[in-house]
């Protein structure tokens, strides 16, 4: 794949600083952002120092980059139907995808065939039908969080990245309940954040992915969270959106933002405060300038609280 036409013309500069209100909108103190660098979950093979990554193939049609992020993956899981897709694609088996490691969920969906096949290839079964309480991504995650945690002293890693493929797209409710997760994912049931094993979490569909920028109240800062979030511009984007979940109608306050990279920009105002009810920065685009060499555009979002980062995938990989 080639870089789209109007990101062939690049310069190195990365996006330009932020402009950060230096107080919240209720008269606050001074704000130093807390920054939080994402990781593109495109590039192979990955840096040395990279997190440690699982891959979770769900029960939706797989995206045409699947088999990239399969292979760059340090372990492999399926949750459920997922085996199906895995165990039919024509796509993965000619592109000699490496071995599943396990398979989890309440294996309602999963055919005999298929779990015959990889049962016989010494695949690890994690019967979980026992739990109705959450979703297959929902397990499939706490499948992933607990073997990170064992496997600590053989990788050494300090953070967990997981990727879901088939996570976007199908049914609504499946659709919305996998965002919802997006947002649930480090929490530790209480309301606060495990600090135990950082989990760093992309949802990845035929057409789109998605992941969480927290808030401060998320990241432990106070006023604003800075974001800087790469973007692979040959497998993804220039189109991209930054959307709030949260309700910003009735006069309620919203959520805002500073970005830099973008064809059209926030600028932290109250006027820009996004929610439903309110602002949403759909159809945005990533400027061809904070592209680099490598074809990785460059953004940078603050935020006052927890914001949706979406980009279009490009097509086959």
């Amino acid at each position: 794949s080639a870089l789209p036409p109007a990101c062939r013309q690049f310069s190195t500069a990365c996006a330009p600083p932020l402009v950060i209100p230096t107080t919240l909108s209720n008269g606050g103190s001074p704000c130093e952002p807390t920054v939080v660098t994402h990781s593109d979950v495109f590039t192979s093979p990955r840096r040395p120092d990279d997190a440690w990554e699982v891959a979770i193939m769900l029960n939706w049609r797989i995206p045409a980059c699947a088999q990239l992020i399969w292979k760059r993956a340090d372990w492999r899981i399926c949750a459920d139907g997922g085996s199906n897709r895995l165990y039919d694609s024509v796509q993965m088996v000619a592109q000699n995808a490496p071995p599943l490691n396990a398979i989890c969920g309440d294996m309602d969906s999963i055919r005999q065939d298929v779990l015959t096949h990889f049962t016989a290839q010494g695949v690890k079964v994690h019967d979980l039908s026992h739990d109705q309480d959450t979703t297959d991504l929902q397990k499939g995650l706490a499948l992933a969080r607990d073997f990170f945690s064992s496997m600590r002293d053989t990788h050494k890693k300090q953070q967990l990245r997981v990727i879901a493929l088939g996570a976007l797209g199908g049914r609504l409710d499946h659709t919305l309940q996998n965002v919802n997760t997006l947002y649930t994912s480090n929490d530790d049931g209480g309301g606060s954040t495990t600090a135990e094993a950082p989990m760093e979490l992309v949802l990845v569909g035929e057409h789109s992915t998605a992941r969480l920028l927290r808030g401060p109240a998320e990241t432990g800062a106070y006023g604003w969270t800075e974001h800087a979030v790469p973007v692979d511009l040959v497998h993804e984007g220039p189109t991209c959106g930054i959307c709030a979940l949260a309700n910003a109608s009735q006069g309620r306050a919203g959520v805002r933002a500073v970005t830099s990279g973008l064809r059209w920009n926030l600028d932290g105002s109250q006027e820009m405060a996004m929610g439903f009810g309110a602002l949403q920065s759909t159809s945005n685009l990533v400027e061809p300038v904070c592209v680099d060499e490598h074809g990785r555009g460059h953004v940078r979002v603050a935020t006052s609280g927890p914001l949706l980062w979406t980009t279009e995938l490009r097509g086959e990989s």
